[in-house]
């Protein structure tokens, strides 16, 4: 039993070469009972089902509905720059398109999986801002207005958030440990995994008696690296997401 997390890859077009790298990593020989966990910010820009969007990326849907046939559980929470996309999955049924956090039991052990983009409670015009597209006047809009439109308003606006881009990097991690330190206790979380602020950061704190690890994917596109994690591994650990580099 395995597990892989990714998030924040921020492809902005199919020539990327983080998304050739995503593309390789998804036609591999994956071991049984494996779980992939998209955590949202995968596309740099991909709001709602537009035809403009689902051309652009069509290798990435063509790969999921491969792998739909096999035995993955794949996973696929939504960020602040990708949203709305539940009639794109629709198509493919073993994906579970989730539009908030989730709780995952595997060989035993409880997972916590956040985005991340709401672990600032004093990001206000963020949460302002995440309101109002998530409405259901702006969900229709959305829905109907010509994809060249909502695809010129959603690149200038890049969706982002001031979480994504304090220079703080201290009390963005305090920000972000307090918030997982709350909800591994209110969860009963073995481990928190968060995305959005691309910060790598790792903490490890002692609840109930034993470790309890918090770890953030950071900004696989710098990096190279998601996570992994399989049964029988006491921690959450990083592997380069294109093995061949």
């Amino acid at each position: 039993m395995r597990l892989a997390v990714i998030s924040d890859l921020h492809i902005e077009s199919n020539t990327s070469p983080i998304y050739r790298d995503l593309l390789d990593f998804l036609s591999q020989d994956f071991v049984s009972e494996t779980t992939i966990v998209f955590l949202g910010d995968i596309f740099d820009v991909f709001v709602g089902s537009k035809n403009i969007y689902i051309t652009e990326f069509q290798e990435f849907f063509d790969a999921l509905k491969r792998l739909d046939k096999s035995n993955l559980q794949i996973i696929y929470i939504e960020g602040n720059h990708d949203f709305q996309m539940e009639k794109v999955f629709s198509e493919i049924p073993s994906i579970k398109y989730l539009t908030s956090d989730y709780q995952l039991t595997l060989a035993g052990k409880q997972f916590y999986f956040s985005h991340g983009d709401l672990a600032n409670p004093l990001d206000y015009s963020y949460r302002v801002l995440r309101w109002i597209l998530r409405t259901k006047t702006l969900r229709f809009l959305i829905e109907n207005v010509p994809d060249q439109i909502v695809a010129w308003v959603a690149s200038a606006l890049k969706l982002s958030s001031k979480g994504g881009q304090q220079y703080d990097v201290e009390g963005m991690r305090s920000t972000y440990r307090k918030f997982a330190e709350k909800k591994i206790i209110a969860h009963e979380a073995d481990f928190l995994i968060m995305g959005h602020c691309h910060d790598p950061d790792e903490y490890t704190f002692l609840i109930g008696g034993r470790p309890r690890q918090y770890i953030n994917v950071g900004f696989p596109p710098s990096t190279g690296l998601v996570l992994n994690w399989a049964a029988g591994d006491t921690r959450v650990t990083r592997q380069k997401l294109n093995a061949s580099h």
